[in-house]
């Protein structure tokens, strides 16, 4: 029997084509992030901004295609994007379609924003988001919770982001996948923004393809892909061995669409390294870091049999199944069908909470 609930913890938005063109603040107007007609011998609608390469629009709305017709589905721009994506009320009925009561919403064109050099564009691209984001899911907060992109060029701006988002609605932030790395997590610049970010209830979201430099720009996506969550993995190290979460013991992450079935031999990896090296530095954590992990760390998939049967090593209450609808990587249509795939072995009460409770007690969401 499918489960009677299912929240998606990870799907997406797709920018409407005029939303920093219309939202940013007037100063920056003439650098706006904004969207092209064909770029080069590219076509379809491209989002472009200074040092970004393009990024294809439809290139993140391929659910329900088959993926052998990707590269030519990708030519149709926003005409082949589901009106739901920029629409609360479509959206709604894409989530009936695929059986889902809610979802946890990020950004699609706005990802490759987190590798934008200037810092003050990057952050005022980011306020224009997160405003349209708040009127966008104020339709339904019941049904669509809204994650803010939030700077960390100076984690006081980055504090004050997060007042201002939790004021608008929004349930979360995400920040870089990785930080820069002459200023890692654990460094003690960002506490102000730990503590903030712990004050007003807003989990933190590690998101693939976010960090602050991209690495592997020359390889082909299909190279790249089975690497993508490494840039989280060296966070939570940090976050985890360099004590954030020691002294931030009420600051919630998630992982976003890296997968869960590496996480057992992860937390493996952490401990081992604690167990062996921990007296070689002067600010050791006091509990094992699977204690810290399982306490405050989150984890999203959509599509991951290793992960669900390995799920008791990374914890139940800290895995949340994910649609990541419209993207290519979705189960929409058939969410309900994959779930009974994946699922099938395990027991109803730890299905229900990974499938629903989970999502809806971190976001208040389904």
């Amino acid at each position: 029997m499918a489960a009677e609930r299912i929240v998606s913890a990870d799907s997406h938005v797709v920018e409407p084509a005029d939303l920093w063109t219309a939202r940013i603040e007037p100063r920056f107007a003439g650098r706006a992030p904004h969207v092209v007609r064909n770029h080069g011998k590219l076509e379809g609608d491209f989002f472009v901004c200074e040092n970004l390469p393009p990024t294809s629009v439809k290139g993140f709305a391929l659910a329900g295609h088959d993926p052998r017709d990707y590269f030519k589905a990708s030519k149709a721009g926003y005409a082949g994007v589901p009106p739901g994506a920029w629409d609360p009320t479509e959206r709604l009925k894409d989530q009936d379609r695929d059986g889902v009561c809610a979802e946890v919403l990020y950004p699609s064109l706005a990802m490759a924003l987190f590798q934008l050099q200037d810092g003050e564009l990057r952050a005022a691209s980011f306020r224009a988001y997160n405003d349209w984001l708040a009127d966008y899911v104020s339709q339904n907060p019941k049904r669509l919770a809204g994650v803010a992109l939030i700077p960390l060029d100076d984690p006081q701006t980055g504090a004050a982001e997060v007042e201002r988002i939790a004021r608008k609605g929004l349930k979360g932030g995400m920040i870089w996948a990785e930080p820069p790395g002459d200023r890692p997590y654990h460094h003690p610049a960002y506490d102000p923004f730990w503590a903030a970010a712990q004050d007003h209830d807003i989990p933190l979201s590690l998101h693939i393809l976010t960090e602050r430099v991209r690495e592997g720009g020359a390889l082909d996506f299909v190279i790249k892909y089975p690497s993508l969550h490494h840039a989280t993995q060296r966070s939570l190290s940090g976050f985890i061995l360099g004590g954030v979460l020691e002294r931030f013991a009420r600051l919630r992450l998630v992982s976003v669409e890296n997968d869960i079935g590496w996480i057992g031999h992860f937390i493996q990896r952490l401990e081992h390294s604690y167990e062996k090296f921990r007296y070689t530095t002067k600010n050791i954590i006091p509990n094992p870091p699977g204690f810290y992990f399982r306490r405050q760390v989150y984890a999203t998939f959509q599509d991951d049999r290793v992960g669900v049967v390995t799920r008791q090593f990374a914890g139940v209450k800290n895995l949340m199944w994910a649609s990541d609808f419209p993207h290519a990587d979705s189960t929409w249509p058939n969410s309900r069908e994959v779930i009974e795939r994946d699922f099938q072995d395990v027991p109803a009460q730890e299905r229900q909470r990974i499938v629903a409770d989970n999502a809806s007690e971190l976001y208040g969401i389904g």
